[in-house]
């Protein structure tokens, strides 16, 4: 998370010296009042989330007006604000902070790049603010993805240190665990995860001028481009290849779709296994995902977490292989817009 901070604050800016800055909901910064005095007039602090500051979110810092003394010169409040910013950035990033992989990061800041939107004088197209939606989706998918994989962990770690000292059994047994927090993180990644390809279909066709087909989904977006662009064009080629590969999360029985349309789809239940001659194993089993059972003396179990990273790993290759084609058609029509 990057924190853009006030670089000037108005000089009819009036500040006491006892009371710490009260945070809308109630809560209270931390300000050492020897060194520090909080402002009186709603202050203003935005944060920065993607690459280009499109989405923004405002935090108002306010303070009783009973207590107003003596107003500020304009350089001493700006040095509050600067202080002030440092400490409550530092605390609230690792709380809110959801960031892309760094790697992944890298690769959607060289596309924007690329297209030098900062020199546009006609605004930033539509269907550039579609693809940074689709970089937003895919910034959830792997927070859900991260949470998933917490959860996971935490169950597997409690559940292994409570059976690992107990006695092994005469017979198999098991003993099943279903969590709702779980299937709730894992229920917001498809939904997460559905909407990249959503919004991809909308810049898709944004950037090739072609007008987009009534309640716009994935499928109708590849009938529109292969209406459009002759069957062996690299895009319809590309956009293909990624149907192909997403037939399960794309499709009319794909667990989103079930979910949305029909009833609950879960995580899958955890298994605990204590079978004779075999050391206890937990696994996650069914759910949307339909995760392998597991098999009586199996020693590999399969994680809901590494089916999702894989799902996004794969996504990532696709689109960028699409958004570099797109890249490349776009850049004459950029060009001229930068010219206007």
């Amino acid at each position: 998370m990057t924190f853009m901070h006030p670089r000037t604050v108005a000089e009819t800016t009036r500040l006491p010296r006892t009371a710490a800055p009260a945070v809308s909901g109630g809560a209270r910064c931390s300000v050492d009042h020897a060194s520090f005095v909080p402002l009186t007039e709603s202050f203003l602090v935005t944060q920065f989330i993607g690459r280009c500051g499109l989405h923004l979110s405002l935090w108002s810092f306010q303070v009783e007006q009973s207590r107003i003394i003596n107003p500020m010169d304009p350089t001493e409040a700006s040095r509050y604000a600067e202080e002030l910013w440092r400490r409550y950035a530092a605390i609230l990033s690792p709380i809110v902070d959801a960031p892309l992989p760094p790697h992944l990061h890298a690769r959607f800041k060289g596309f924007f790049d690329g297209l030098n939107l900062g020199e546009l004088r006609t605004g930033v197209p539509d269907w550039v603010m579609s693809l940074y939606a689709m970089q937003d989706g895919l910034t959830a998918a792997y927070y859900r993805r991260r949470r998933v994989e917490e959860i996971e962990a935490a169950v597997i770690d409690i559940c292994s240190k409570a059976v690992g000292s107990m006695a092994t059994p005469l017979v198999p047994m098991n003993s099943s665990i279903r969590l709702s927090a779980l299937s709730y993180e894992y229920q917001s990644y498809l939904f997460d995860f559905r909407r990249c390809f959503e919004y991809l279909a909308s810049g898709l066709l944004g950037a090739l001028n072609i007008e987009p087909p009534r309640n716009s989904t994935w499928r109708k977006t590849k009938e529109a481009l292969e209406n459009e662009l002759t069957p062996s064009d690299p895009i319809v080629r590309q956009v293909d290849q990624i149907s192909n590969k997403f037939s399960t999360v794309l499709g009319h029985t794909s667990p989103r779709n079930r979910l949305a349309h029909h009833g609950q789809v879960s995580a899958g239940a955890f298994i605990i296994y204590l079978e004779p001659g075999h050391e206890p194993r937990i696994a996650l089993e069914g759910g949307g995902e339909e995760l392998p059972t597991h098999q009586e003396g199996a020693t590999t179990v399969v994680r809901l977490a590494n089916v999702l990273q894989g799902q996004l790993e794969l996504f990532e290759d696709a689109i960028f292989a699409l958004l570099d084609l797109l890249r490349q058609r776009t850049e004459p029509r950029l060009h001229r817009l930068h010219r206007q």
